[in-house]
């Protein structure tokens, strides 16, 4: 019954964040070499909460993941089962990383944007999972915007 309350909490507090921060983490800008860097803003304080407010969908997410981006291609039928357990056990090691990293943005005001870039965004999109190769993480990336808002451009 206690776990059905705090997953209502969060879902609630969720929603009520997510209006009123469109921007929870620093604000990104394209320099003169056209290249994606951060900017320290006002914004930027609220990193370290909404890190906070997504740590718990972590193993969720990360455990999505399997089956969102099909990595095993032709044996997800038998082992996907077995790799989503295995990514939400290592999404349950993101959730203790999220929670010390956005208590340490909330601590610095966002300054250090010390909390990932993943974590500071008010998303449940599947996380990659953690055991795909280097080029499928840069295949699944490359369809993803960067924090510009540009997709498959190099940041």
């Amino acid at each position: 019954m206690a776990v059905c309350r705090v997953f209502l909490v969060a879902t609630l507090a969720i929603l009520a964040v997510e209006g009123a921060s469109d921007r929870a983490w620093a604000e990104w800008v394209v320099n003169s070499r056209g290249e994606c860097v951060e900017q320290w803003s006002p914004a930027s304080m609220l990193r370290g909460p909404t890190a906070m407010l997504m740590a718990p969908t972590a193993p969720f997410r990360s455990g999505a993941g399997v089956f969102a981006y099909e990595t095993m291609q032709g044996n997800l039928a038998f082992w996907g089962p077995v790799l989503a357990v295995l990514s939400g056990a290592v999404g349950v090691i993101h959730t203790g990383v999220w929670l010390g990293t956005g208590l340490a943005d909330t601590l610095t005001g966002g300054y250090f944007a010390i909390a990932p870039y993943r974590a500071t965004q008010l998303s449940l999109d599947p996380l990659i999972p953690p055991f795909v190769s280097e080029a499928q993480q840069h295949a699944i990336e490359a369809k993803r915007p960067d924090p510009c808002g540009r997709v498959a451009a190099s940041s």
